[in-house]
């Protein structure tokens, strides 16, 4: 659009120089500035429609946190691999035990709180000032609403950071330039100032979390979503939480983003889950209980 009337304007212009006299030609230059002007204020005007609507409409929470989805992908270059020829002799293989069938696990896959928690794991410890840790409490606050929801939050917080935040800076600092600035956590910003909302066993929770290196989540756990940015799961109902099978259920979001549920950590948390089965296999279940 906008090129287009700068092609019209050049039009008109030259049309002008040539007969100065007409009065419409100096119109429509008027007109075609006017139209240029507008059409470069659209995306302006939108993004600030959009912000006044705040999370009021779907399609507003949609535009507002469309940066929220963050994709890492990493690429395996397997030209040079050399193609390994099949030995069809049985005789040279040990015989192996059975493969059990792993996905129709009992009832607790299904459960709100129970995961494989191992009780142990070595997590980095970040050494938050008491104003970083407020604002991280009232932030893990807003996104899941209880103590053991903020735990598995800010799990997910410092699993993220390592995971894909190097850039922001390390240590304590990094973790809440991170977490504040990256865009994956929905205003994240104005949530963080929120500190009257913060409770002391969600703080507490927190604490044990980032503090003392107790993360109630592996390592690996690096996604989660409200239902409502849900777009289907592979097992059924997205609202039916007891659809949601631990390491079998895939789930899509409106941001374009896969991955496979781990858990709800609280009765009224979040589906939370791994993009990535490698980062599974590298990093193991250890955790704690929150």
């Amino acid at each position: 659009g906008p090129l287009l009337l700068i092609i019209f304007l050049a039009i008109t212009l030259t049309k002008l120089v040539s007969n100065p006299d007409e009065k419409k030609y100096k119109k429509n230059i008027k007109n075609e500035l006017l139209g240029i002007l507008f059409l470069f204020a659209v995306p302006i005007i939108i993004n600030a429609f959009m912000l006044m609507l705040d999370d009021n409409l779907s399609i507003a929470k949609c535009w507002n946190n469309a940066k929220k989805y963050n994709s890492n992908s990493t690429y395996k270059n397997t030209n040079n691999n050399k193609k390994n020829k099949v030995n069809s002799n049985k005789e040279d293989y040990e015989k192996g035990e059975e493969r059990k069938d792993n996905t129709n696990n009992n009832d607790n896959n299904n459960s709100s709180n129970t995961q494989p928690v191992s009780g142990t794991g070595n997590f980095i410890k970040y050494s938050l000032s008491e104003s970083q840790l407020n604002a991280i409490t009232a932030l893990a606050i807003h996104e899941q609403g209880t103590a053991k929801g903020a735990a598995a939050e800010a799990s997910l917080m410092a699993n993220r950071f390592e995971l894909y935040g190097s850039k922001y800076g390390s240590g304590a600092d990094g973790l809440v330039n991170y977490v504040k600035n990256s865009g994956w956590f929905a205003h994240a910003s104005r949530n963080m100032s929120d500190t009257g909302i913060i409770t002391d066993s969600a703080k507490q929770a927190v604490r044990s979390v980032l503090i003392d290196g107790k993360r109630t989540l592996p390592g690996y756990i690096d996604e989660h979503d409200c239902f409502s940015d849900i777009s289907s799961i592979s097992t059924g109902s997205v609202n039916d939480r007891s659809a949601y099978k631990q390491f079998v259920t895939k789930i899509h979001n409106k941001y374009g983003s896969n991955y496979t549920f781990y858990s709800f950590p609280d009765s009224n948390s979040d589906p939370f889950g791994y993009t990535s089965e490698e980062k599974r296999k590298q990093i193991g279940d250890n955790c704690y209980s929150s």
